[in-house]
């Protein structure tokens, strides 16, 4: 599988300031947050722009019948009904930053040599 990373990452100037959907995290941008949430709780809240909202990608069933936030194939984080949370770590498949929607993030580079 082909990795992904963000090339400004640690630029949070750039990376939390997009002025559109292609230049840095959108979402983040929108929300005024200053970290990544991905793929978030249903059981933890955040006072968003002064708004109690709730940070979290909803699990859908891919074609292989696994829960996964907004039904990413690619994400390794699994849903656990059980505990209602998201079980697993980021591989940095890029899915969550456009790729799933072929709207990919201008910083989102792939690694070489990648398999």
């Amino acid at each position: 599988m082909k990795k992904y990373f963000c090339s400004v990452y640690n630029r949070p100037e750039k990376r939390f300031n997009s002025t559109n959907n292609a230049d840095g995290c959108w979402e983040s941008t929108r929300l005024n947050l200053k970290k990544d949430y991905f793929p978030g709780s249903p059981n933890i809240m955040f006072w968003i722009n002064g708004v109690l909202e709730i940070m979290f990608w909803s699990p859908k069933k891919c074609d292989d019948g696994t829960m996964r936030p907004l039904g990413i194939k690619e994400c390794t984080f699994i849903w656990n009904n059980k505990i209602e949370e998201y079980e697993g770590e980021c591989t940095q498949c890029g899915q969550c930053c456009g790729l799933y929607e072929n709207k990919p993030c201008k910083y989102l580079r792939a690694y070489e040599n990648t398999t």
